[in-house]
């Protein structure tokens, strides 16, 4: 979908839409990164609600937050639009990257029965 978008979007507005969704035609195409980043975002985030991890989380969104802010104040003025469409593309990129980077970290997997499962390096050395 969103390679689809990346690709279509713009000319696809204006024959669908017409001539006044014309300025539309230099976004889509920047926008369409951001369901790639929404989508594995949210997945992400539910791993890392469901490991009890939202402390981190936060911090992630609040780096998000801050560089938005702070592109959009130094970047609006020179771009307009295509800036605003940039640094969302951006942001949805800190938070997918951020996410992933805890979503990874220290995670353990838990057999059937409820236990932890001895980590890969044990396995290799022979330990249980």
């Amino acid at each position: 979908l969103w390679l689809l978008i990346s690709l279509t979007g713009g000319p696809g507005s204006v024959l669908i839409l017409g001539q006044d969704f014309a300025g539309t035609a230099e976004l889509l195409p920047v926008l369409g990164a951001v369901l790639y980043f929404k989508s594995g975002s949210y997945a992400l985030a539910a791993i890392i609600v469901a490991e009890n991890k939202q402390r981190q989380r936060v911090i992630v969104q609040a780096v998000s937050a801050a560089i938005n802010v702070l592109l959009n104040i130094l970047l609006i003025q020179q771009m307009g639009l295509l800036a605003v469409a940039w640094v969302y593309v951006i942001s949805e990129g800190i938070l997918w990257g951020g996410y992933l980077v805890i979503a990874a970290r220290g995670r353990s997997v838990n057999n059937a029965y409820g236990g932890e499962t001895p980590n890969a390096e044990a396995n290799a050395q022979g330990e249980s």
